[in-house]
């Protein structure tokens, strides 16, 4: 995601962080808010802590998605600076990481990414995929979850394949990773049990794009990991999500 507009923010919640460490430079969590799935940690001694240039010195945080129940039931914990912040809420099966700016609360300054649990999911027709032109969530022109998502991907009109497939490691699972360039099109896939696509922002389309995704199996369960942002910033981010993934941890 470059920031809010590629993903629907009147349907997700944000969770304000709520440790000492962060009380300066966030906003405290709406009562109607679901319970705060981030928790304090000292910070971990390994060379792989996640960092990022303004969270030198930060405590530590744990993402624990235990906490969130059914909108995102796949247990994981990922080891978070002061910098990110989680969003979750509808629809079920997604989660977001966003990278804060200066102010935080600047939602065009927001960047990261997407964590998806696509059993059941669906993807657009590859034939009217690739447009510029706004459009609505139209249900009817997705189709079956293709059994080589990567070809499907790197098909598309206009998709120029920049790295991969390739495997990687994330939290002890192997899986496959590729990195593309695509071309302003309509939102990919479709969530199961979604009421409309993901992405698009407020014109249904999403810019030019560099975009690396990641697909793995965690306990019979296909996880997408996708993180899209404009070609100019996405290789000096890149190694902050990486970052992020290196502490992941899969289970309970």
């Amino acid at each position: 995601m470059h920031h809010p507009g590629p993903f629907r923010t009147t349907i997700v919640v944000l969770l304000s962080c709520v440790l000492t460490a962060c009380a300066s430079t966030t906003t405290p969590a709406s009562p109607s808010a679901p319970a705060d799935p981030v928790r304090s940690a000292a910070p971990p001694s390994d060379a792989t802590t996640p960092s990022t240039p303004s969270a030198s010195g930060a405590t530590g945080q744990i993402l624990d998605t235990a906490t969130i129940g059914a909108p995102f039931d796949l247990a994981m914990t990922i080891a978070l600076s002061k910098d990110w912040r989680p969003l979750y809420g509808e629809p079920q099966g997604a989660l977001t990481l966003v990278h804060l700016g200066d102010p935080p609360d600047d939602t065009d300054q927001w960047w990261g990414p997407d964590i998806w649990l696509v059993d059941g999911a669906t993807v657009h027709d590859p034939a009217d995929i690739v447009s510029d032109q706004p459009a609505t969530p139209d249900r009817s022109r997705f189709v079956a979850w293709p059994s080589d998502f990567f070809g499907y991907l790197a098909s598309l009109p206009g998709v120029k394949v920049v790295k991969g497939p390739e495997p990687i490691t994330i939290g002890g699972i192997r899986g496959t990773r590729i990195i593309v360039d695509t071309p302003p099109m309509h939102p990919i896939v479709w969530l199961k049990g979604d009421t409309s696509w993901m992405g698009g922002g407020p014109t249904g389309v999403d810019p030019a794009s560099r975009r690396q995704v990641v697909l793995l199996e965690v306990d019979g369960r296909k996880i997408l990991i996708g993180y899209a942002d404009a070609p100019k910033t996405f290789d000096a981010r890149l190694p902050l999500v990486e970052a992020l993934f290196s502490s992941t941890e899969f289970g309970s």
